[in-house]
């Protein structure tokens, strides 16, 4: 089936529109109801969430999974039941998070975050929340091995020889981490870096939260 058949209403064939979409590139959708179809000639088929922009943001899509909850005519997020960001901020995935376990801090995707359980049967391999990492708000950066000191300080640029290069010893320091989730976009706003495009739709999740005050100890 072509996909200007993909789409029919009241026995009507509707010539789709195309949209670039974040991480999967165009995909069909239909004009008047905005559901996107999850076909890609030759490739195979979408199985993660895609993060939905522009017109997209919040509607309810039955053939594509997204960054919500599961239900009668929208497939959702197969980790929406284990993910705390998603259920508190529908729409907002899927992105990055920043983690830490015994002093080795690294990101990942939330999706591999995340696990929603079956019976305390993890539904995947991937489940880094499941396997002692914790979530850190508290920096947007990992710590890498590179040269990006280097490329900051003048002395490596793209023009650099491979003999200058490999001379050039690789030292440990920060790399930013984009496509960061809500709880991280306060510090991303202090830090002058850009935010998200669900930003937009969620403003006061870029602003810091004030510390409630802690309770006094009895006795």
């Amino acid at each position: 089936m072509s996909n200007e058949e993909d789409w029919q209403s009241s026995g009507d064939i509707i010539k789709p529109e195309h949209h670039d979409f974040p991480g999967v590139g165009y995909l069909s959708y239909d004009p008047n109801t905005l559901f996107i179809s999850d076909r890609r000639d030759g490739q195979r088929p979408i199985t993660q969430p895609v993060k939905m922009t522009g017109k997209f943001f919040g509607t309810r899509q039955p053939h594509l999974p997204t960054c919500s909850e599961p239900g009668a005519g929208n497939k959702g997020c197969s980790k929406w039941h284990g993910c705390r960001i998603g259920q508190m901020w529908k729409h907002v995935g899927p992105g990055q998070v920043v983690m830490r376990k015994l002093g080795t801090v690294t990101n990942a995707q939330c999706t591999d975050f995340f696990e929603s359980t079956n019976q305390g049967r993890p539904t995947s391999q991937n489940h880094y929340g499941l396997d002692g990492f914790k979530l850190d708000t508290t920096r947007t950066t990992i710590d890498v091995l590179g040269r990006d000191w280097a490329i900051k300080a003048g002395i490596l640029n793209d023009e650099s020889s491979r003999e200058k290069i490999m001379a050039t010893r690789p030292r440990v320091g920060p790399r930013e981490v984009g496509d960061l989730l809500p709880p991280w976009w306060p510090l991303l706003k202090e830090k002058g870096l850009p935010l998200p495009e669900a930003a937009e739709h969620y403003p006061e999740l870029a602003e810091r939260q004030p510390e409630k005050p802690k309770k006094a100890k009895r006795g």
